[in-house]
This record gives structure tokens, C-alpha cells and sequence, in this order.
């Protein structure tokens, strides 16, 4: 179906593979062919019930940095916002770095810790409500 998103149909299940190693970081095209695969299990008479599978590892690593660290979103953000706004930025730059290698399991507690030092801040209940009302992307965050 796409580069790195297929969807396969076995007896009524359809099973929506990601494939794009070695995390599936999710970026447009990744997104996008998620979307079109998805489109096609609700539009097909044989799918009944979907499953979405990242792998045996991890289901998605989340957004791909690589694209931002290219475009050169991530210096223009810490270059234009106080260190309050960054703090988000700067811990997933220090999880993604200190989870570089480790096992699942490290990885999993690297992420937990960064993610409730966060998790009482203004902004991550604004991210949260907004996800929820309105979908992905769509937050104003104010920095604190």
C-alpha cells in the first residue's frame, strides 16, 4: 500500500503494519499513509475489526526529530523562547539522547521520568485538553 504503512486482511481482520525502521518514527509521509490505510480498512466489506502494529519492540516512536533538527525548527524555537518555554523541547532532546541504545525497559523508565516532571504543567493540560477537543496539533501553549 505505501513505503511504510501496509494494510493486510486475513479472515475479517485487518491489520495495519508500520514499518519504518528502526523505531517507526512517525513524520507527513508516515502519517499520511496511516491515514489512506485506515481509509481503506473502513471502506473495505472484508475488514470487521483493525489492528494497528508497530512491531515486537515499539508501536511508534513518536515525531521524527530528524525532520525538525533538519528543518531547523528545533534551533529557531530555543533561539526565540525563554528557557521556560523549552523545557518541553530540551526533555525530549535529554530522553531521546540518554534512550539512544539502552534496552525497552530503560528506555520505558526514561521516559516515564521525564514525563511526569512535565506532567503538572499549565501547558500539558492545555496539549491534553486540546488534543481531546479538537485533535493532534491544534494547542496554544503559553511556557509554563
Amino acid at each position: 500500500m505505501g513505503e511504510f504503512v501496509n494494510l493486510e486482511t486475513d479472515d475479517g481482520i485487518g491489520t495495519i503494519r508500520l514499518n519504518r525502521p528502526p523505531v517507526n518514527a512517525l513524520n507527513d509521509q508516515v502519517t499520511e499513509e496511516l491515514a489512506a490505510a485506515a481509509r481503506a480498512a473502513n471502506g473495505s466489506d472484508e475488514v470487521r475489526a483493525v489492528i494497528v502494529y508497530g512491531g515486537e519492540k515499539v508501536f511508534a516512536a513518536g515525531a521524527d526529530i530528524t525532520v525538525m533538527a533538519e528543518a531547523g525548527y528545533a534551533e529557531m524555537v530555543l533561539r526565540s523562547a525563554s528557557l521556560q518555554e523549552a523545557v518541553g523541547l530540551i526533555a525530549a532532546k535529554q530522553a531521546i539522547d540518554a534512550g539512544l541504545g539502552v534496552d525497552l525497559a530503560t528506555g520505558h523508565q526514561i521516559e516515564r521520568v521525564q514525563f511526569a516532571a512535565l506532567f503538572g504543567t499549565e501547558d500539558q493540560r492545555a496539549g491534553m485538553r486540546s488534543f481531546l477537543e479538537n485533535g493532534p496539533g491544534q494547542a496554544t501553549f503559553t511556557g509554563r
